[in-house]
């Protein structure tokens, strides 16, 4: 390999390895958020939560069972 060659592809690596130390200084530099899960089942808090901040990775899980939920819940409904 030439030598521009390892140097690009070092460039390249220590570009990647800024990015990473770039979103975990974010991560955990963020201010706390409350979880979507002290909301309860109260559908309009959920959602407008949701639009204000997101979802965080963490609470992925819950949300999809709180949606099968709403939905056996709606199923039954009808």
């Amino acid at each position: 390999m030439r030598r521009e060659q390892v140097l690009e592809a070092e460039v390249s690596a220590l570009r990647s390895q800024i990015r990473n130390l770039e979103q975990e200084l974010e991560r955990v530099t963020a201010r706390p958020i409350p979880s979507l899960m002290m909301y309860g089942y109260d559908v309009d808090d959920i959602v407008a939560a949701i639009e204000d901040r997101g979802v965080h990775p963490s609470e992925t899980k819950w949300l999809a069972e709180f949606i099968r939920a709403l939905a056996d819940y709606d199923a039954r409904a009808d």
